[in-house]
């Protein structure tokens, strides 16, 4: 039985969904979710991994953080996210 994603080197995708999450017939038939790597940390962390990749090749900054809800306690926040022009695309003229 392979590792799950979480465990595997960058790059390697599961063999039963190929990271998609989802295990299909070789027909093409839809057989449910992968037990394997049915973590949803997993699969949103590979997700934001490439997100990442996606913006440094567009020239953008992007920035995921946590904001305390009003009134404050802990663990009331909110996950709010900012994207940006690079300064580095800014000075080369790029979009």
């Amino acid at each position: 039985m392979p590792a799950s994603t979480a465990s595997q080197p960058s790059g390697q995708r599961c063999t039963y969904c190929d990271g998609t999450g989802d295990v299909h017939s070789p027909d093409g038939e839809w057989r449910g979710a992968c037990t394997q790597c049915a973590q949803p940390t997993d699969r949103i962390q590979r997700q934001a991994e490439e997100l990442i990749a996606a913006a440094r090749r567009a020239g953008v900054v992007l920035r995921i953080d946590l904001v305390p809800r009003q009134p404050l306690a802990m663990g009331s926040l909110d996950m709010v996210a900012d994207a940006r022009v690079s300064r580095a695309s800014q000075a080369s003229g790029g979009s």
